[in-house]
């Protein structure tokens, strides 16, 4: 948990594959992994066609499905590029071959990257945000929501302070949609639940790396 520190630890370092044979089945609480994405940095990966990218996840993906706990998630942070036009399909195959060797794609959660530089393209603008996909081995997993609640804002000082009747109870929309909230349920707290959508600037400085992502983000799901 967040404010706890921790002396015990161990990294492996090795090629993913064979060092996930080394652990045990059901044993790991949290995955987080941001492998190459296909045709993208080359010369640091290597590099894997879109075509051939599920096949070559796979293998990946069962391990990790072995390695995890039933208690446990995975999170993947992936992004399809754009070629001729038109957005590559291959991120979509894969959560759908996930699904087949038996993960639950339970979540998806939405990198914005809010120091992205502007950029345009003839038939698009630049990508400023990047999945977190999550997947799990059962419905029912460990997540710490408490933990990484955020400050209500300051529009709650204005909104809360005379509610009418229609505030108090969760009524349906005006427009029939049936999205009505219970606005008083917000009243007197200073912390609420996050959305789906985590706001963290790229990692600028020098890692030696051509795509570190922040500290940060791994940082708020190993608290979640």
């Amino acid at each position: 948990m967040k404010g706890k520190k921790r002396d015990n630890f161990e990294i492996y370092l090795g090629d993913c594959l064979p060092t996930l044979e080394k652990f045990p089945s059901n044993s790991i609480d949290l995955i987080i992994t941001s492998p190459p994405y296909a045709d993208r940095r080359i010369k640091t990966y290597g590099g894997t066609k879109p075509e051939e990218y599920v096949d070559w996840f796979l293998p990946i993906g069962e391990q990790l499905l072995r390695v995890l706990k039933p208690t446990g998630t995975f999170i993947l942070n992936i992004k399809e590029k754009a070629e001729n036009g038109e957005r590559h399909t291959y991120v979509l195959e894969l959560i759908l071959a996930l699904r087949k060797i038996g993960w639950l794609w339970t979540e998806e959660f939405i990198w914005h990257k809010k120091n992205s530089y502007p950029g345009k393209w003839p038939n698009r603008f630049r990508d400023s945000w990047e999945r977190l996909l999550q997947f799990n081995k059962d419905r029912k997993f460990n997540m710490y929501q408490e933990a990484v609640m955020v400050p209500v804002g300051d529009w709650s000082k204005n909104r809360l302070r005379n509610l009418s009747d229609t505030d108090k109870i969760r009524d349906n929309a005006k427009n029939g949609s049936g999205f009505g909230k219970n606005i008083s349920n917000w009243v007197a707290r200073d912390k609420v639940y996050p959305n789906n959508v985590l706001h963290l600037a790229t990692e600028c400085n020098n890692k030696n790396h051509s795509a570190a992502f922040p500290e940060a983000l791994p940082e708020w799901f190993i608290n979640l």
